[in-house]
């Protein structure tokens, strides 16, 4: 499965800080089981930022894992930039196993 999550920047004052944090917080969720590829992308000449997360993942139960959940996931590492997301639109995607990782 495939799941992915598009977000809108609004605060360019906080942006590097919160790019810092979610790129400690991919590699973090590689390392929960079910969980395989994560990877960002940053849209071109947009403004506000507006940025892509994929996941290649089992299944949508590993956001509800203990693993998941020991590490921080579900939204709590990340409520101090909640302010300045003007869109947080995240879907969940079958029929692909794996998104290859660009390197």
């Amino acid at each position: 499965m495939i799941y992915m999550v598009d977000h809108v920047y609004t605060d360019p004052a906080t942006e590097g800080a919160w790019h810092e944090w979610y790129a400690g917080y991919l590699r973090k969720l590689v390392s929960v089981p079910g969980i395989h590829t994560a990877q960002r992308f940053k849209a071109v000449d947009c403004a506000p930022s507006r940025y892509l997360a994929i996941y290649s993942i089992d299944s949508a139960e590993v956001y509800s894992s203990e693993a998941y959940k020991n590490m921080g996931g579900g939204g709590s590492q990340s409520a101090r930039f909640h302010y300045a997301y003007q869109l947080w639109t995240r879907n969940l995607f079958d029929g692909a196993s794996r998104v290859s990782v660009v390197t």
